[in-house]
């Protein structure tokens, strides 16, 4: 089965990407809702057990990073996890921020 969020760090789909390190990816949902925005790790994991500590301490830094560059008044971060909460089982984070 093929991972769309993998498919979107490896490059071979489409997608609006505002900012990328080694660990992480972060781009526009397929939505285009406006300030949203969502990072995922460029490794697949598709529970928090299977993420090493030191890349989930890294996602907070990443979405501290962006949030900084986006000039966000406030934001929120949500990590979903599980067939429930995920349309892609690939960890993500949402994150939807104000500006200013």
């Amino acid at each position: 089965m093929t991972c769309a969020f993998c498919e979107i760090v490896k490059g071979t789909r489409h997608a609006q990407v505002l900012y990328r390190t080694p660990s992480f990816v972060a781009f526009e949902p397929v939505t285009r809702a406006e300030h949203k925005l969502l990072i995922v790790p460029t490794g697949h994991y598709q529970s928090l057990g299977e993420i090493p500590l030191s890349v989930l301490s890294e996602w907070l830094s990443v979405a501290h990073e962006i949030a900084g560059r986006l000039k966000a008044s406030s934001c929120k971060m949500q990590i979903n996890v599980g067939a429930k909460h995920q349309n892609v089982r690939h960890l993500y984070m949402q994150f939807t921020y104000t500006k200013g």
